[in-house]
């Protein structure tokens, strides 16, 4: 069976390694498997993203050279409107559907109401994924897989979940064959490895409390694949292509600490390339800190998110306290590795004076790389429930978390919260004596609309904000920094 699967996504930097693993699943058992990458042109990684009238016309080419059976899409709420467009597409073509991902998983009964998807998968979805692909083929029932749900003549059929994979080692690895050249000579993209899956934590704004909620009593939630696994997948990548360094996109690396050690002390020894990774604050420690940087880690991300603890404590729900932030990133500095910062504003009760209170704790802490998003509040979110009761949704999903603004605030407008957005690295990095030249930035931002639907002059006002904006991050933030969160609308 020839199987097409669609990573439309415009806001990721990484390779799909969950459709990476689907494919592997598939071709073993003799399934041909091609990969749509919407962050690509041409098999060129462009330097912006394309537009939807690009991808479209790339997708139906795609569409017209294969001629697959199953088009597959790897769906996140803010690629829903797009998956939904080229999924009529490939209806056109005489495809079959599927959709899986955190989306579907979160929100399956409108998923599979939507005219053009014929089927949705919840949940992991290696084993599901591949019964499904060999009983199309066989022309076998597929209504009664496990985490697969069907629309057929009209009639929707629902399964439970099967339990979570418990021995990660028994999957194959990622196939990186569907990858073009251009991404795999690319360091972020290209040299990505997850080494566990799985979170135990419960921050509002993450559909890890709704996935833990779904798949209780089917095993452990948190597993983790045997360390030389993991060193030999990254030796079998690393002898296809020159990569230089290497990224582990698991949602927190140290959730462990006596394996994260010995992780780190096993890729010292066979590995040793530089890498980054993802950490929670209140899992680091001397040990911890010092074992990253013998290993070779370059650059660990921590989730700030709000630097009020109210906010972090009672609306996050990320039971860490101030104090333990600026510990950790002491530690990491004193350990000689950067630190990143993942921030969000535009939370329940935002003002901003707490939006300040977040400014004062990147100043304080003083990160290498920074990132700021405004809050999008998704299906299967805590933070969503609090907000749809307060009425202050106003807007679904949409493309970017970085320019869109979902919610109404009492005390903020959506133009002054992306000015924020805009303007909170040059607030943080910036000496205080230019404040004033970024307060009138902020002002010149909070007269531009927030929607498409603007004249010549306030164009030309959205033009004036940005080149300034831009040109002032190149004056006023000192060289080193980077990664502030700061595109272009």
């Amino acid at each position: 069976m020839k199987v097409l699967l669609v990573h439309p996504h415009k806001i990721s930097t990484e390779i799909p390694l969950g459709l990476l693993y689907l494919s592997a699943m598939a071709k073993r058992e003799g399934h041909e498997v091609r990969l749509f990458y919407g962050n690509l042109c041409n098999q060129q990684v462009p330097e912006y993203y394309p537009s939807p009238a690009e991808m479209r016309c790339a997708f139906a080419l795609t569409l017209d050279d294969f001629e697959p059976d199953l088009v597959g899409f790897s769906v996140m709420s803010t690629a829903f409107d797009e998956c939904l467009g080229l999924s009529r597409f490939a209806k056109k073509k005489g495809c079959r559907t599927i959709w899986g991902g955190p989306h579907p998983t979160v929100d399956p009964e409108f998923t599979i109401r939507q005219e053009p998807i014929d089927m949705i998968c919840l949940g992991e979805g290696e084993h599901a994924f591949l019964e499904l692909v060999d009983g199309l083929q066989q022309g076998r029932d597929i209504t009664h897989i496990e985490n697969i749900w069907v629309k057929l003549n009209g009639k929707v059929y629902c399964n439970p979940l099967r339990p979570l994979i418990s021995d990660l080692d028994q999957l194959p690895w990622p196939d990186r064959s569907l990858l073009a050249p251009a991404l795999l000579d690319s360091q972020v993209r290209g040299a990505n490895f997850i080494s566990g899956r799985g979170c135990p934590y419960k921050c509002s704004y993450c559909i890890n409390h709704q996935l833990q909620t779904l798949y209780k009593g089917k095993g452990p939630f948190v597993r983790y694949r045997g360390i030389e696994s993991v060193m030999e997948e990254i030796k079998a990548v690393l002898a296809q292509n020159d990569s230089k360094e290497v990224v582990f996109s698991d949602e927190i690396i140290g959730l462990g600490k006596r394996r994260l050690v010995d992780f780190c002390k096993v890729y010292g020894e066979e590995i040793s390339l530089p890498f980054a990774c993802q950490i929670r604050a209140n899992t680091v420690d001397e040990e911890v800190a010092t074992a990253l940087k013998e290993a070779g880690c370059i650059l660990v991300s921590i989730g700030i998110e709000s630097g009020n603890d109210r906010i972090r404590s009672d609306i996050l729900n990320r039971e860490m306290s101030r104090g333990t932030i600026v510990r950790t990133f002491r530690l990491i500095r004193n350990a000689g590795v950067k630190a990143g910062v993942f921030n969000m504003i535009g939370m329940p009760t935002e003002t901003e004076e707490t939006i300040w209170d977040t400014i004062a704790l990147n100043r304080e802490v003083d990160p290498d790389y920074m990132h700021v998003t405004i809050l999008m509040p998704f299906k299967g979110t805590e933070i969503r429930k609090t907000m749809q009761r307060e009425g202050i949704i106003k807007k679904e999903a949409s493309a970017s978390y970085y320019w869109d603004v979902m919610q109404e605030l009492p005390d903020l407008s959506a133009s002054r919260l992306k000015a924020y957005r805009y303007l909170f690295g040059l607030y943080v990095y910036a000496n205080r004596r230019y404040f004033f030249l970024i307060n009138f930035l902020k002002h010149l931002w909070s007269l531009v609309p927030t929607n498409d639907n603007v004249n010549f002059l306030q164009r030309l006002v959205r033009s004036l904000a940005w080149r300034l904006t831009a040109l002032a991050r190149k004056l006023l933030i000192p060289q080193g920094k980077a990664g502030t969160g700061v595109s272009s609308p």
